[in-house]
C-alpha cells in the first residue's frame, strides 16, 4: 500500500522512541507542583481502537509514539506559562 508523503504525521515524521503503558498515569509537575494528573483510561477513544485505525494509515512499529493530546491542567488556559529556570518533572 502506497503512503502519501503529504499527509500530516507521515512515516518520516512520527518516530519518537517513547512509549506509554496502556492505562498509564499521565502526570506533569512544574517546580514540584502537580499541573496535570490523569490516566490513559480517561482518553476519549480507547487505545486499541486508535492503534487499529492508525495502523490502516501508517506502518506502526514497536517504539512508535501516538500523540493523543493533553489532559486537563493545561497552563495556557489558566494563564500559567513556563519561565526560565522552571523545573519540569521530579
Amino acid at each position: 500500500m502506497a503512503r502519501s508523503p503529504s499527509r500530516k504525521g507521515s512515516d518520516a515524521l512520527r518516530q519518537r522512541g517513547a512509549s506509554t503503558e496502556e492505562r498509564g498515569a499521565v502526570t506533569d509537575t512544574v517546580n514540584g507542583k502537580t499541573m496535570q494528573d490523569s490516566n490513559t483510561k480517561n482518553l476519549i477513544c480507547n487505545i486499541q481502537d486508535m492503534v487499529a485505525y492508525l495502523s490502516e494509515i501508517f506502518m506502526l512499529e514497536p517504539g512508535d509514539c501516538i500523540s493523543t493530546g493533553t489532559p486537563a491542567g493545561v497552563g495556557m488556559l489558566r494563564g500559567i506559562f513556563l519561565q526560565h529556570g522552571d523545573v519540569c518533572g521530579d
